[in-house]
């Protein structure tokens, strides 16, 4: 480089005025390759996925357990208003046919 070029470092430059600069590491190299970076991603991903399916599968099963449940107590409670006598000024089938 030339006296004359503005942009080449010239030898009195201090430490302080080259901290404003980028200036690459020479020896420094990848610490990790994009590949393994995008399997990683790749795995997360699927993990995240199966937990999330794992998760709702769970909660369905509840859900399902608990809808069984009242559809058992308002089935008894049908049969028993079924089975109940109806009293005088009660509406029922007989009644409608008279």
């Amino acid at each position: 480089m030339s006296e004359s070029d503005p942009s080449a470092p010239s030898a009195q430059e201090t430490v302080a005025d080259r901290r404003s600069e980028f200036v690459p590491v020479g020896a420094g190299g990848e610490t990790s390759s994009a590949e393994a970076l995008l399997i990683t991603a790749y795995c997360l991903m699927w993990a995240l996925i199966f937990a999330l399916v794992a998760f709702s599968q769970r909660r369905q099963k509840k859900l399902d357990l608990r809808l069984a449940e009242l559809e058992t107590a308002l089935a008894k409670l049908d049969r028993a208003a079924a089975e109940r006598p109806k009293g005088p000024g009660g509406s029922g089938a007989s009644e409608a046919a008279v």
